[in-house]
This record gives structure tokens, C-alpha cells and sequence, in this order.
């Protein structure tokens, strides 16, 4: 038994068969379902990650916001606290001199140290009714917030899968 040889010439002829064509058209259908699928598929999962992506930053910019919006009040309360602060240790300083004068039995610097004393109290007084009103006005913040997340609330992060 004699294999012909297989020359250029032949494999153009072979290809240029009825069958071969059909062979060659099946398989490019074949293919060209493949790759549709294939494009199909990356675009669903594309779109889902620029969703994704739109659902995250909408999310987290509410978080941060109402991150932010916490700070502020609570760097209120915090100011108002120290102002309470520095005005009791301003009452207390002038309360120890008072003492000192009454230990030294010195008539008129216990009478200055007094006098001293009862103008601190007043300021001490001044910044405890101002700090009560901050921090009623504090709370109010607080309040009118927490009623606008709870007709708003903060968006949750987007499902992690696509």
C-alpha cells in the first residue's frame, strides 16, 4: 500500500472540498458562540463591578459623613468640657489664695483674695450656665441627626458578590 504524499497542492484541495468547508463554517460557528459567550460574560461581571463600585462610594461618602457629623458635636462637648475645666481650676486657685491670706493673717490681701474669689465665681458661674446651654444645644444637634438618619439611613455596603 502506497500513503500518497501530502503536498501543498493537495491540503488546498482538500480544503476546497464541500466537506472540509462545512467542517471549517461549523467550527467558526462554534467559535463565534464561544466568544459571544465569553464578552457576554465579562460584561455582566463588568457591570456588576462598576454597581459595585457606585453602591460602595454612595455608602461609604453617607458613613463618612455621618462620621463626621459625630466628631463635630463631640469636639463641641469636648471644648465645653475643657472650658469647665480651665474655669474650676481658675475657682480653686483663687479659693488657695484666699486660704494662704487667712494663714498669713493678712487683713487686706484675704480681703483682695476675696474679692478675687467671689469675681471668679461669678465667671465660673458664667461659664457653667454658657457650657449647659452649649450642651443642651449639643444635644439637640444630636437629636435632629439621629431623626434624619432615622427617616435616611446611611446607606449599608453593597453585597460582596457579583
Amino acid at each position: 500500500m502506497t500513503i500518497p504524499s501530502i503536498t501543498p497542492r493537495r491540503i488546498w484541495s482538500w480544503l476546497g472540498t464541500p466537506g472540509s468547508v462545512r467542517a471549517i463554517t461549523a467550527g467558526m460557528l462554534v467559535y463565534a458562540l464561544l466568544i459571544g459567550a465569553l464578552v457576554f460574560g465579562y460584561a455582566r461581571v463588568s457591570n456588576c463591578l462598576a454597581s459595585y463600585a457606585d453602591a460602595s462610594a454612595r455608602s461609604t461618602a453617607a458613613r463618612a459623613q455621618a462620621a463626621a457629623e459625630d466628631r463635630a458635636v463631640g469636639e463641641a462637648d469636648r471644648r465645653i468640657t475643657e472650658q469647665e475645666r480651665a474655669a474650676a481650676a481658675r475657682a480653686e486657685a483663687a479659693l488657695d489664695a484666699v486660704l494662704r491670706a487667712m494663714a498669713s493673717q493678712d487683713r487686706d490681701r484675704t480681703q483682695s483674695a476675696f474679692a478675687d474669689l467671689l469675681r471668679v465665681r461669678d465667671e465660673v458661674a458664667e461659664v457653667r450656665a454658657g457650657a449647659a446651654a452649649a450642651r443642651k444645644e449639643n444635644d439637640a444637634m444630636r437629636a435632629r441627626i439621629e431623626q434624619r438618619r432615622a427617616e435616611h439611613p446611611v446607606p449599608p455596603p453593597p453585597s460582596q458578590s457579583c
